[in-house]
């Protein structure tokens, strides 16, 4: 009898050990996942509106309300997924000290896809990939974070992408 009373308190024992255990693992998912907010949803001192134009057909431009600017162009067009692009980018008024794209699935979770670009020549270049989307049509949200000394400025741009 004893021995079956100990096995019980044992398993009851292993069981709350378990417990503790995972509650702890969440605890610290959830503050690396909180802690690490600010990289992949960054605070940014502004944000441009988002220009009515197509970069499937050509470059972009994207303005804050005090005139600095920045143009995208997207290379090879059309953009495909899962085809390798180039990112071309011309700041005006702004003297970035680091500069990436990032693109985002409207309405669809498409991950993270966040590519650095470089200084290359007047402006800013680096490669990119789409990954596919099981629809024909995805829309797409690619926005330039650029890092200044005052502040992270953010360009978004709109552009959708058919499946051959």
């Amino acid at each position: 009898m004893a021995t079956l009373e100990g096995e019980v308190r044992l398993k009851q024992t292993q069981k709350l050990l378990w417990t503790l255990v995972a509650l702890l693992a969440v605890t610290v998912a959830g503050i690396a996942w909180w802690k690490a907010g600010g990289v992949f949803r960054p605070k940014t001192a502004a944000t441009a509106t988002i220009p009515v134009c197509d970069l499937q057909v050509g470059p972009c431009t994207a303005s804050l309300p005090d005139g600095r600017s920045a143009s995208l162009a997207l290379l090879p067009l059309p953009v495909v997924a899962l085809k390798p692009i180039t990112v071309h980018l011309k700041l005006s008024g702004i003297q970035a000290q680091r500069v990436v794209v990032d693109f985002t699935g409207v309405n669809m979770d498409m991950g993270f896809n966040r590519f650095p670009l470089k200084r290359a020549g007047v402006g800013y270049a680096g490669k990119a990939i789409l990954p596919v989307c099981t629809r024909s049509r995805m829309e797409w949200k690619a926005e330039v974070l650029v890092q200044t000394e005052h502040g992270l400025l953010a360009f978004p741009f709109r552009f959708d992408t058919i499946r051959p």
